[in-house]
């Protein structure tokens, strides 16, 4: 990848947590209250992007986190495709980071 496409690739991940944080906080279901974006990458291109999320609980479940993510995943990755400026809006993987990771 050349500098300048690192760079567009690295502002569209610091755009999509923007637009996710936002996103999550109004969804409106309880197991993603308590969410947080730790971290968007490219997995392994732009056009599929990994999303760490974070739960403020002491050793959350990631069962229904995981199953609440993929209930809203149409509605977070639609939310993504108004606000970047992309021929197709990039897919999204969520994982949940281990409770003991480092912020």
């Amino acid at each position: 990848m050349t500098s300048n496409e690192d760079h567009k690739t690295q502002r569209l991940c610091r755009r999509v947590a923007e637009v996710l944080t936002l996103a999550l906080s109004d969804c409106g279901d309880d197991a993603l209250l308590d969410l947080s974006i730790v971290d968007v990458e490219p997995a392994p291109s732009p056009g599929r992007l990994l999303v760490t999320v974070e739960s403020s609980r002491p050793e959350p479940d990631p069962v229904p986190i995981l199953a609440a993510l993929a209930r809203v995943h149409g509605r977070l990755r639609s939310e993504v495709a108004r606000a970047v400026r992309r021929k197709r809006a990039p897919e999204l993987l969520f994982r949940l980071a281990p409770p003991d990771s480092a912020k």
